[in-house]
C-alpha cells in the first residue's frame, strides 16, 4: 500500500484542479491506500473504460501527456516535469492494460 500511496501522491502533484480526471484517479487511489485496498478502476464509477464512460484513467493519462500544452503557464513546465509525467502515464497505462 505504501507504493500505491506514493504513486497517488505523485499523480496529485500534476492534477489540473478538483474536477480533473487526474485528481479523480489520484484521490480515489489515495483513499483506497488509506483503507488498505488495491486501487482498481472498476471499483470507482467512471474510472474504468466501458459503454457508460470514457474512463478517468485514460483521461488522466491524456492529462499527464498534455502537461505543457494544457498548463496555464506553459513556460513554467520544465522538461523534467514532462519526463516525470510521462513515467506516471506509463504506470497508469499498466493499470488499464
Amino acid at each position: 500500500m505504501k507504493l500505491q500511496k506514493s504513486f497517488a501522491l505523485q499523480l496529485l502533484e500534476f492534477h489540473g484542479g478538483q474536477f480533473s480526471p487526474l485528481y479523480a484517479v489520484g484521490s480515489c487511489m489515495l483513499s483506497d491506500s488509506e483503507k488498505g485496498i488495491k486501487y482498481c478502476p472498476s471499483s470507482h464509477y467512471g474510472h474504468a473504460c466501458n459503454e457508460e464512460t470514457s474512463g478517468a484513467v485514460k483521461r488522466a493519462i491524456f492529462e499527464l501527456r498534455g502537461l505543457r500544452k494544457n498548463a496555464n503557464f506553459p513556460e513554467c513546465v520544465k522538461a523534467s516535469d514532462e519526463r516525470k509525467a510521462e513515467k506516471l502515464a506509463l504506470r497508469l497505462e499498466k493499470i488499464i492494460s
